[in-house]
């Protein structure tokens, strides 16, 4: 099993501070149409940097900690340079050194077919962004705001969804996604009310549709993932543990509390299936058919579990794992139908070192004592079975969302890391950057993984355990697990071709090899372990 490192490209974030400046919160790429990576998110460090240019925050220099501003940006795909970046953040009524008390987010992207950006998020307050100012319903709540940008950055129009009372109702998009014809889909949750909405918006920010879906007020009802289908309609995954919900005029009583709501262009209802478990998300097909991501309570314990299931909501295909300590982050579909999964899993309880386990596929998590650790996988709809399992280590991290390029043959991740070094623990950062520059780094990293190399027959093996550091390795790489006398390490290029081995030792050099992906491979009588690394 190829247990890849990702050739990571870009840090970003600030150093750490007591006062807690300097993180910049999740993020989410998208893969642009143009073939390079648009990135948002928000920052609450002074300044965000790309290139040798600042965003600056609106409350920087404070005496008390910042307040979240946000970002749009554009990035090469090849080698992760920014093309462009644009922020903003709340109206900073008050003078320096004062803060706004403001924060602002933006939490989902999605660019149409022409290439236009919708940038959607939340605010506390009104917001200044290139040069517009949106407004604010009141100052207890949050707020929706919409930006409409073009494929350079530039503004086009803002819009903002204002909570109907001034307090109790915040709203929060729970997904969104730009349909064919360039309208824009909203699933917008209010917690105040226990309902959420469906809005269709047209490209100049109207109005044109809307659906409601509203449950009980002591209980929860939210949409959890939207998707779109070939054909125009849109599917909508919720969690519910209301007795009754009202869509629009229509009364239904769930059997379950995770609902999959087929709904027309025109927000329609079709139907209706109910499932058990926990809804993650969903993701439709080039044949309308939905990969369900969930989690279900098996002999008493949480496990995951993907279901595929036709245009019509009949089941076909259940995928159930016994993985605990996971939690599903996001699922993709490829041009073939199977399935990609990016999740965390945190160290195993009471230090013990159960792994996790993808079918013939085996990887542990790094620290037993603390922290998470994220991954990746690919489920082949044909076979059945998992073609394999990327674990990216670390001593506490999680990966946020992660993209495809058009072929499929290179995923892109946004990881938060969120440790820093101390000198108890060295090892704190993210696997991938173990410099000492970024030890003290609590930040995001945008990484890029070849998947070529994963799908590399010659050196697919079923069974990977963690034990190869550091990766990615400057003049050397170590195993941390036991040698022996005739234990010998190797390394192979893409192709498995050897290019270096030792015997009895617990390193092997890797200054003469050129910046890139290996393989290194350890064998004694007892066992053989083969692991990817970045050489830098």
């Amino acid at each position: 099993m190829p247990q890849l490192a990702p050739l990571i490209y870009l840090s970003l974030g600030g150093q750490f501070e007591a006062d807690g400046k300097g993180s910049i919160c999740p993020i989410i790429p998208i893969y642009s149409s143009d073939g390079n990576l648009i990135i948002a998110g928000e920052f609450s460090s002074d300044k965000f940097k790309y290139g040798s240019n600042n965003l600056v925050n609106i409350d920087q220099g404070t005496t008390t900690r910042n307040y979240s501003d946000f970002f749009i940006a554009k990035l090469n795909a090849q080698n992760g340079s920014f093309l462009w970046a644009t922020g903003g953040g709340a109206k900073n009524l008050y003078p320096k050194p004062y803060p706004s008390l403001k924060n602002e987010s933006i939490s989902k992207v999605c660019q149409d077919a022409t290439g236009n950006l919708y940038a959607i998020g939340t605010h506390e307050g009104e917001i200044e962004f290139q040069g517009d100012i949106i407004g604010h319903n009141n100052n207890d709540d949050k707020d929706i705001f919409i930006i409409k940008l073009s494929s350079i950055g530039k503004r086009i129009w803002t819009i903002s969804i204002e909570s109907p009372v001034e307090t109790g109702w915040q709203e929060f998009v729970a997904d969104a996604f730009c349909n064919k014809n360039g309208d824009l889909i909203l699933g917008v949750n209010n917690l105040g009310s226990r309902a959420f909405n469906l809005y269709k918006i047209s490209s100049d920010g109207d109005l044109i549709t809307e659906a409601s879906i509203s449950g009980c007020q002591s209980s929860r009802l939210e949409c959890v993932s939207l998707s779109p289908s070939s054909n125009g309609d849109i599917i909508v995954g919720t969690v519910s543990l209301c007795p009754k919900i009202r869509v629009n005029d229509s009364i239904i009583t769930p059997t379950a509390p995770s609902g999959i709501y087929r709904f027309s262009s025109d927000l329609k209802l079709k139907w209706v299936k109910f499932t058990s478990g926990g809804l993650n998300s969903i993701r439709t097909n080039s044949e309308n058919k939905i990969w369900l991501s969930y989690i279900q309570q098996t002999n008493n314990l949480p496990v995951q579990a993907f279901s595929l299931i036709d245009s019509a909501g009949n089941t076909l295909y259940t995928k159930e794992l016994t993985n605990t300590g996971t939690s599903v982050v996001d699922i993709i579909v490829d041009s073939k139908g199977n399935l990609f999964t990016s999740g965390t899993f945190l160290s195993p309880p009471n230090n013990s070192s159960t792994p996790l386990k993808f079918d013939n596929f085996t990887i542990n998590h790094n620290n037993s004592n603390e922290g998470s650790n994220s991954y990746l996988t690919r489920f082949n709809i044909e076979t059945k079975t998992f073609d394999w399992v990327i674990s990216i280590d670390g001593h506490s991290h999680r990966i946020n969302s992660f993209c495809a390029d058009r072929t499929f043959n290179t995923l892109y991740t946004s990881i938060n890391n969120v440790w820093f070094y101390n000198a108890q623990n060295p090892t704190a950062n993210v696997f991938f950057n173990q410099t000492k520059t970024n030890y003290q780094m609590i930040g995001l990293y945008i990484g890029k993984i070849n998947l070529q190399s994963a799908d590399n027959s010659d050196i697919k093996i079923s069974n990977i355990q963690q034990g190869f550091y550091p990766n990615p390795c400057n003049d050397f790489i170590k195993t941390s697990q036991e040698v022996y006398p005739n234990t010998t390490l190797e390394i192979f290029n893409l192709n498995g071709v050897l290019l270096n081995s030792v015997v009895g030792k617990n390193e092997i050099e890797t200054n003469n090899l050129l910046p890139g992906f290996y393989c290194v491979k350890l064998s004694n009588s007892n066992k053989t372990t083969k692991s990817f690394f970045v050489k830098q």
